[in-house]
């Protein structure tokens, strides 16, 4: 169980990275295979250390890249979040809420299933933004738990899957088993994205974000 469990959190990472960072993950794995292609004499040292401390050194950097991006929307634990940006909590089978700023719209809403929740939600960024900007470089979604003096409990991850350069899609869709933390009466979003024009390596870049916490 073990095993499994490990297997299926690596997958998990690598899923992850393959989201977030689409151009660097491709390279990445194109320097490994090309090493593991290389024929090096397993008996020298020399070579064979120079190639583990390489990989070794790739994978830390994708990390922490990642947990940085990532750790970037996670606001401190007791953090308040803005009045004008706190929303009820809402646990309902049949009711959809919106969430909307100037660049997205979020259709979503949070169902009792058996002893735990599931999230549903439904993203569509704004024509004023994709019209111009229609490549997405990266976007990250969080969902915070809050208490009744709007104090953070708990931040989760919620972004949806998208085509990491690719043209932006109508709708994002995004389905999650979730815990909501005890005491727990408001929630607020926050999101960070970049967004370039149609050619993604020479076009400007166009940065979107919401951060409600102070």
């Amino acid at each position: 169980m073990k095993l499994m469990a490990l297997t299926f959190q690596a997958l998990d990472v690598k899923d992850c990275l393959r989201q977030r960072f689409g151009v660097e993950y491709f390279l990445a794995q194109r320097l490994i295979q090309f090493f593991r292609k290389l024929d090096i004499n397993k008996k020298n040292s020399v070579w064979c250390g120079m190639k583990t401390k390489f990989i070794c050194w790739l994978f830390c950097w994708l990390a922490l890249v990642t947990a940085g991006c990532s750790g970037y929307l996670v606001p401190e634990q007791g953090s308040v979040a803005d009045p004008e940006k706190r929303i009820v909590l809402t646990v309902d089978s049949e009711t959809e809420q919106v969430y909307q700023t100037p660049e997205l719209k979020l259709v979503y809403s949070l169902r009792e299933n058996e002893g735990s929740y599931e999230y549903r939600g439904r993203l569509h960024f704004d024509r004023s933004l994709t019209d111009s900007f229609p490549i997405i470089k990266n976007f990250f979604l969080k969902l915070n738990f809050l208490d009744e003096e709007g104090r953070v409990l708990a931040t989760l991850d919620v972004t949806p899957f998208y085509s990491v350069r690719g043209q932006v899609m109508h709708s994002l869709e995004k389905r999650k088993t979730l815990a909501i933390p005890a005491g727990s009466t408001q929630i607020t979003f926050s999101y960070y994205g970049i967004f370039v024009g149609d050619v993604p390596h020479i076009g400007e870049e166009w940065q979107i974000f919401e951060f409600p916490f102070h």
